[in-house]
């Protein structure tokens, strides 16, 4: 017992230490940004110029969505999350949770299964980080297509997410949801994944849900399907 809760203690300050060092990233990432946004500005007319921090600022922002990533995944690991269950009509929340992908370089496709409506009792901030982390996982793996269908039965409902990609490893699918867990592309040669899936799956054990990866019978690449109770 006491070599299990020193392990514990070891582990907790692994992660407070770790969501510390992701806080204070944020600062020096939020200074450069306003810095270069600056010198941009004044520079408007120097075109290799404006080039060179397009560049710096683009990978600020992406070291800011992974600092993201990790601290809404250690806010789901620990105590701190609690669902603010609401009553949402998921035919229009996913519509509206699609927008901001409309200008992607994809064909992100939207099938309601024939329903005009479907309400379920969700948590529609935490489920977001759910679908949101699918979608952005598809576009990573998918050559042109991605479709987002709803569909339902007696006493569930289902978010699929299809893409048109290489499809699921042959091995290892189970571990998929695992923290870190990475897979290789063989066409983009370079690994994904890392915590974007663990966060669907911890967003959806949340909701008392499932998550589930098979090889989509509709687009031949990837189908990740969340399913929730109608009755959350």
């Amino acid at each position: 017992m006491k070599m299990g809760g020193r392990i514990k203690e070891l582990i907790d300050s692994h992660k407070q230490m770790c969501r510390f060092v992701a806080h204070e990233i944020r600062t020096p990432l939020s200074t450069i940004q306003m810095t270069t946004d600056s010198i941009k500005r004044k520079n408007k007319e120097d075109a290799l110029l404006t080039k060179k921090i397009n560049s710096i600022q683009e990978d600020v922002s992406g070291i800011n969505r992974i600092v993201g990533v990790f601290l809404i995944y250690s806010k789901m690991q620990s105590s701190e999350i609690k669902l603010r269950k609401s009553k949402v009509d998921l035919v229009s929340w996913l519509k509206n949770l699609l927008e901001p992908f409309s200008t992607s370089e994809f064909d992100i496709a939207f099938n309601s299964g024939g329903s005009s409506a479907v309400f379920v009792e969700i948590d529609p901030d935490i489920l977001k980080h759910a679908v949101a982390n699918l979608i952005t996982n598809a576009m990573k793996f998918a050559e042109s297509d991605i479709c987002v269908t709803l569909s339902l039965n007696d006493e569930h409902v289902f978010i699929h997410v299809d893409d048109d990609g290489p499809g699921l490893p042959h091995d290892h699918i189970d571990d998929l949801f695992s923290e870190y867990m990475t897979v290789g592309n063989a066409v983009v040669g370079e690994k994904h994944i890392g915590l974007g899936l663990a966060i669907v799956k911890k967003a959806v054990d949340l909701h008392k849900g499932k998550v589930m990866a098979v090889q989509s019978p509709q687009l031949k690449g990837a189908r990740f399907t969340i399913v929730l109770s109608k009755n959350l």
